[in-house]
């Protein structure tokens, strides 16, 4: 093989250089420097977007201020637990709880929640201090930098702090993504989509701060002089004297040549409703609050808040998987492996609660009719509703099998029936004399009459 002369490697160099990296990789091809480096001096992703915009909007937008507050506030409200796999070490769960109440994790998630909503991604910082992790901190987002390697992995992260950049290994941040699109490196705020939107409410508002001020305050034309008297400075400086002199609630009190005109509202309509609600009605959409919840949605009906209101709770929900899955695999994970769990299923599960009335209700109803139905045990259905395990007194199979028949004293006694209503029975007739024609008479039927008698057959033959 015909050795490269110096100018045919620089020309192969160039070419490598514009030649895609996936075509380098198949061909098993490596750009390197003299010194075995990559010729390529990887930089930071830039974010896109101006994230102090965001935070100015979170800010001054009071609608957007609630809405990701909300958010924030209902996903974290009821807390969370760990939750032992199947298999697991039995004493992860221990772990991570002592580990969680140490250094009040729910309280550092709060910022976190609200970042990954304002900015898209939240980072905390893992601080550890002899093989342990001593502590997690939040870091401002407008701060980082994330660097990834060719196959989109994360190769470090970058915080620049003044004029100074300092790096940070993978390992020492936990990174949270909102909403990550395609290969993005970082998450999508829920306000890129109503930058413009906001915008034109600030706008609009601040003309609207205007027009009421002049309607409040309207521009005075005062007119000096009349037809028969003309005006002259004299008077107009008189009348500016005046004027300058009136205190706050004063009325002006002029000479009969001074005529005073409001200009600037006569005639005009102002009615910016229609155009202030179709900014709002765009702003609660690219939110993704119901409107009750903003204190808005005065036409809505019960039908539509509950539906407004189920959807508000699936996005908790996927929110809270996010940070879920983020503490597990960041979080988690290497606090364990520092007490020696190293496999995958003693990592306990991080279980958010915060599931609505109604969704509860029906939970229970599903869960009650397949137990009914013989598919799962009482134990399961506690399981399943976060109520822990079944007392070992009161459990089933604890039970004998063959029960004793109850005694007659155990029995379920009837209750007693209601004693008959005390009637005054009617006293006999006195005996007749034997010279007394009636005497001989059936006196069957009148006996009957004289005596009480309660029976059902009585009762039939007095009807």
């Amino acid at each position: 093989m015909q050795e490269k002369t110096i100018l045919g490697r620089a020309i192969e160099s160039v070419r490598n250089v514009f030649t895609p990296a996936s075509v380098l990789r198949e061909n098993k091809t490596k750009i390197t420097s003299a010194g075995g480096a990559s010729v390529f001096k990887k930089s930071g992703e830039k974010q896109a977007v101006n994230l102090k915009l965001y935070e100015n909007l979170y800010r001054k937008i009071p609608m957007a201020h609630a809405a990701i507050n909300t958010t924030a506030n209902q996903g974290l409200a009821q807390g969370f637990h760990f939750v032992k796999k199947e298999d697991g070490n039995d004493n992860a769960v221990g772990i991570c709880k002592e580990f969680s109440d140490r250094i009040n994790l729910l309280q550092i998630l709060d910022p976190v929640v609200k970042e990954m909503l304002i900015f898209g991604t939240s980072y905390i910082e893992i601080v550890k201090t002899g093989g342990t992790i001593e502590r997690l901190k939040n870091i401002d987002p407008k701060s980082m930098t994330i660097f990834r390697d060719d196959d989109s992995k994360i190769s470090k992260f970058q915080q620049k702090v003044g004029t100074e950049e300092i790096d940070l290994d993978v390992s020492d941040i936990a990174c949270f993504k909102y909403n990550v699109l395609s290969n993005e490196a970082y998450g999508t705020s829920t306000l890129r989509s109503l930058v413009n939107i906001f915008q034109i409410k600030l706008n609009s508002e601040d003309s609207l701060g205007v027009i009421l001020d002049h309607r409040a305050n309207p521009t005075i034309l005062w007119k000096v002089g009349t037809d028969t008297n003309p005006g002259t400075s004299t008077m107009a400086d008189e009348v500016k004297s005046r004027l300058d002199d009136l205190q706050k609630g004063d009325d002006p009190i002029m000479p009969h040549y001074v005529d005073a005109k409001v200009i600037g509202v006569e005639g005009e309509a102002l009615r910016p409703e229609q155009y202030l609600r179709h900014i709002e009605d765009q702003a609660v959409a690219g939110l993704e609050v119901p409107e009750v919840l903003l204190g808005r949605g005065r036409g809505a009906t019960e039908a539509t808040a509950q539906v407004q209101i189920q959807a508000f709770d699936r996005r908790i929900r996927y929110i809270q998987n996010i940070l879920s899955r983020t503490i597990e695999d960041q979080i988690l994970k290497p606090l364990l492996e520092m007490h020696g769990m190293v496999e995958v299923k003693d990592i306990p599960l991080v279980v958010f609660q915060g599931v609505s009335l109604q969704d509860l209700d029906s939970k229970v109803k599903r869960l009650l009719a397949l137990q009914k139905g013989s598919i799962i045990t009482a134990d399961e259905v506690r399981k399943e509703l976060g109520l822990g395990d079944l007392p070992e007194e009161l459990k089933k199979d604890d039970l004998p099998v063959d029960m004793p028949e109850p005694k007659d004293d155990d029995r379920e006694q009837p209750l007693p029936k209601e004693p008959p209503t005390k009637t005054k029975s009617k006293q006999p007739k006195p005996p007749l004399d034997d010279d007394d024609p009636r005497k001989n008479e059936d006196l069957t039927r009148n006996e009957k009459s004289w005596t009480y008698d309660n029976t059902e057959s009585s009762k039939k033959a007095k009807a």
